[in-house]
């Protein structure tokens, strides 16, 4: 890899970067060589090359497989990234409780108790309450989401958010474009009419199994992947 950029120089992340500054980087640099929005002549195969790097290092085993090849080159891009480690203050007597007359362990233990409270109040719902939380904020890549309904899925800078989804069969997906630009989805047994701006599609999926599509007028988006149980 000597001479050529490895995915973490081409995204400008640490290799100890988690997935959110992953995440992040890529659809900052993603909006700024969009070729819709760029006439720099070199912006599509700069979004190629920055598609590659972010297919590796948003999957946790590719980016364990690619961390590995790098060998000697990984330990000196993680030496030069990582800062010193800051030492850690020696923690008072009283736990970092100055309240007095109050004895430290009481407030602990009290704290405890209300935890308690909370997760058995919650119960059941605390699941669903997860799985909504996550879809709406888009913190992790695979939702697992209960039987049937409907499912959204954005097209924003040129890309598809969530990229990954997990469901149960009869499970209804409904695509938004939000770009500016025109796409069209194309997987295995389904493809949409050409959506622009705002547009909407959707597909129910009856059948099992995993299904990856992509935008067929601009292939070096990445694809979307649909995990059916």
């Amino acid at each position: 890899m000597k001479g050529k950029k490895n995915h973490y120089e081409i995204l400008g992340v640490s290799p100890s970067a988690g997935q959110d500054a992953v995440t992040a980087a890529y659809k900052n640099l993603a909006k700024k060589y969009h070729p819709d929005v760029t006439t720099d002549p070199g912006a599509s195969d700069r979004m190629k090359e920055l598609n590659s790097a972010y297919e590796v290092l948003r999957d946790s085993e590719k980016r364990k497989q690619y961390n590995l090849g790098l060998g000697d080159e990984f330990g000196r891009i993680f030496k030069t990234h990582t800062p010193a480690p800051v030492p850690k203050p020696t923690p008072p007597d009283n736990m970092g409780f100055n309240l007095p007359g109050i004895n430290p362990a009481l407030i602990i233990v009290s704290v405890i108790i209300i935890l308690s409270l909370l997760v058995v109040a919650v119960g059941e719902n605390m699941s669903f309450v997860d799985r909504v939380f996550n879809l709406i904020t888009g913190d992790i890549d695979e939702r697992e989401l209960p039987d049937g309904g409907l499912i959204y899925v954005s097209i924003k800078g040129s890309q598809f958010e969530p990229g990954n989804l997990k469901v149960v069969k009869g499970a209804t997906i409904r695509w938004t474009n939000m770009d500016s630009a025109i796409h069209i989805i194309s997987g295995d047994g389904f493809q949409s009419p050409p959506l622009d701006k705002r547009d909407t599609w959707e597909h129910k999926f009856n059948n099992t199994g995993v299904f990856e599509y992509n935008c067929s007028s601009h292939p070096y988006m990445l694809p979307g992947k649909l995990t059916v149980t």
